[in-house]
């Protein structure tokens, strides 16, 4: 949150999460509902400006990344 990611960034996490730009938004955030239909540009876009509305934590390990929710998840990282 301090150092958010850029869009770039973004792509390459949701590439190695094997999602599109939209599975990882926050389902939540009121903001996020206002991003259904929006192509992926626009996704990342979004979540580079507001990082609040990306899912996290994200953890990322080589070329693979887990959402790390619930926390069992990073364990397939190791």
């Amino acid at each position: 949150m301090k150092s958010p990611a850029d869009a770039p960034t973004l792509e390459g996490i949701c590439r190695k999460l094997g999602v599109a730009p939209a599975g990882l938004l926050r389902k939540r955030e009121p903001a996020a509902a206002a991003l259904e239909g929006a192509s992926d540009e626009q996704v990342l876009a979004a979540m580079a400006a507001e990082p609040g509305l990306m899912e996290r934590p994200v953890v990322v390990k080589g070329d693979r990344a887990v959402i790390g929710r619930p926390p069992e998840n990073v364990l397939a990282l190791f």
